[in-house]
């Protein structure tokens, strides 16, 4: 869905704007900076599963300018091995959503085999049900912890009240970005939005316009 930079005036329609095949680096030092890379976006998935905004459908730039630094990051995965410790006695089933979660994105997070994508939003789906699974249980454990009675009632009806409110949240951005795939038009100017430094997205937008024979604005784009 990228399109490539076309002028106004030529004959030939506008094509995609590809990324750049992450299998087609061979150097060494490459491969390197693309395993942190991968780390970091690793971190970023994390992230978005737990508030998913904004979502884009050009993560190049996110992962340099969004995503956790590499230490941040580090520091993330490091936590989440313990907590996976942590709950192999104690709750399983969070043990499982987090090795879930993991090994789901393995195969498409540049630490195997590389792919042609730093990150993208599908890759997560299957991954966010293990996610799902690591919460809900980890909700469940903390509640049968509570061990001062007169705290329950307070910390059940809060548990009960921040799910709602969460899910109302989630429920709100996802209307929201319903809105944005509505015409490619909408698409572009949301990723020049959140993207605004990205000349990809800038071209892509312009060549959205383009073709709804916005000719005028197109040009301010393609400047």
């Amino acid at each position: 869905m990228y399109v490539e930079r076309g002028g106004i005036a030529s004959h030939r329609s506008p094509r995609l704007i590809s990324h750049t095949p992450l299998s087609q680096i061979a150097a060494w030092d490459s491969r390197i900076n693309i395993f942190i890379t991968s780390i970091k976006s690793l971190a970023y998935y994390i992230i978005l599963s737990i508030y998913p905004y904004p979502l884009s459908i050009d993560y190049d730039r996110f992962v340099a300018t969004r995503a956790p630094l590499l230490i941040q990051a580090i520091l993330l995965h490091v936590s989440i091995v313990l907590l996976f410790f942590f709950f192999m006695r104690r709750e399983r089933l969070v043990s499982l959503g987090i090795f879930w979660f993991y090994v789901s994105l393995a195969p498409v997070s540049n630490t195997v085999f590389l792919v042609n994508s730093i990150m993208n939003e599908r890759f997560l789906y299957i991954g966010s049900i293990g996610f799902v699974i690591a919460l809900v249980f980890g909700l469940k454990y903390a509640s049968d912890h509570v061990t001062k009675k007169h705290y329950e009632t307070y910390v059940y009806t809060t548990l009960i009240c921040t799910t709602i409110l969460y899910g109302l949240l989630l429920a709100r951005l996802t209307f929201n970005r319903l809105g944005d795939w509505y015409t490619e038009v909408n698409l572009w100017k949301q990723e020049v939005l959140i993207n605004p430094l990205s000349a990809r997205t800038h071209s892509n937008l312009a060549t959205a316009l383009h073709l709804e024979d916005k000719q005028q604005e197109a040009i301010v784009e393609y400047g």
